[in-house]
């Protein structure tokens, strides 16, 4: 993953030097594999394993890990979930219901222009070719807070009607990047009321394409199984940037905080207006509360961490800790170690935690 060390000062504005930041970086949480001068901006690639993509696969999830580890103040946004107005504009199903745990999306009017010129820089800093003001914001929002987005274009949504299925073997897609695709079975698309028009997760179709003449959007913020987003993305060789966020299995409720970003920049850069919102959430994903003995956890690490510190560094994460109940321990051994313990409220972006 790419950061932009101009980007993440937004979040934390008394960064250390890139240089220092990555030694900080490595040290703590991930492998830095490069620092790179690029203009007025310096690039860190960082090899951020899977089971942390969900929380910091984007510049707010990132800074909020170096802001933890350096115990300096962030300033992160206060995004609020788009509220459900309007009427219905779209007749959407998932069969089966587990290849989409959430399906959020939002119809807005847009007006599309190029981009201005700090967005279109931001973007091709971190490698990501521009095309209009739509399709930037839902790149831009990606690389900010971790959570892919796609836009189509309303009007070519056939019978506004989408189903997210597995494809039939052989059935074919023509991609947003050209490629004339023949599909495997059991890959997950979109399909509308005649033809498919998105491989999910991965990339969307040619045939519902946002462009020059488009009026108004259905843009989407979806979860997607991992595991058939992970293998499609290997068999058709299509390793995207989405593909590579949604194969780590993200969190659903960032979904909204990604469509509200996004919302906020359309109705500064394209005029945009909300006509309604579409979300289809069965399971709702809720922060996990675990059990956590203090004095156990210096124990098992052979080193005696303050509970000061500890309920420090949790709040620091975004973990809530509460004081527990005493609890039984079940045998002498542990007993000598204090029976008071916490329970430490899980962020669900944290899916590595359990």
């Amino acid at each position: 993953m790419k950061y932009s060390y101009t980007w993440l000062k937004e979040f934390v504005p008394r960064l250390p030097a890139p240089e220092k930041l990555a030694s900080l970086i490595a040290r703590h949480a991930f492998e830095v594999e490069s620092v790179v001068k690029s203009g007025r901006d310096t690039i860190l690639d960082v090899a951020v394993l899977a089971n942390r993509l969900p929380d910091a696969a984007g510049h707010i999830g990132f800074s909020r890990e170096i802001a933890a580890i350096t115990k300096l103040a962030g300033k992160f946004p206060d995004t609020k979930p788009p509220k459900s107005v309007g009427k219905k504009f779209l007749d959407a199903a998932i069969k089966p219901r587990d290849l989409a745990p959430r399906y959020l999306g939002a119809l807005v009017s847009v007006k599309i222009q190029p981009s201005p010129a700090w967005l279109r820089e931001r973007l091709t800093t971190l490698d990501i070719h521009t095309i209009n003001n739509v399709v930037d914001i839902t790149n831009y929002v990606m690389l900010e807070c971790g959570h892919p987005l796609h836009a189509f274009d309303h009007s070519k949504i056939r019978g506004k009607k989408m189903t997210v299925r597995l494809a039939r073997e052989g059935e074919k897609l023509e991609t947003l990047d050209g490629s004339h695709l023949v599909l495997p079975g059991g890959v997950i698309v979109i399909q509308d009321a005649e033809r498919i028009i998105d491989l999910a997760g991965i990339m969307g179709g040619a045939n519902s394409a946002v462009d020059s003449k488009t009026k108004t959007i259905f843009l989407q913020a979806a979860n997607f199984d991992p595991a058939r987003i992970h293998r499609a993305a290997r068999k058709l060789g299509k390793r995207t940037d989405a593909a590579i966020r949604y194969a780590a299995g993200l969190d659903p409720n960032a979904a909204e905080v990604a469509l509200a970003l996004a919302i906020e920049l359309l109705k500064e850069l394209a005029a945009g207006e909300v006509l309604g919102v579409l979300d289809i959430y069965p399971d709702r994903v809720v922060p996990a509360r675990i059990l956590f003995h203090p004095a156990r956890a210096s124990a098992v690490l052979g080193t005696a961490i303050p509970e000061k510190e500890m309920r420090a560094i949790f709040e620091r994460l975004g973990f809530d800790v509460e004081t527990a109940p005493r609890v039984a321990l079940r045998n002498q051994k542990r007993a000598t170690l204090g029976a008071t313990g916490w329970t430490v409220v899980v962020p669900t972006a944290r899916r590595d935690i359990a």
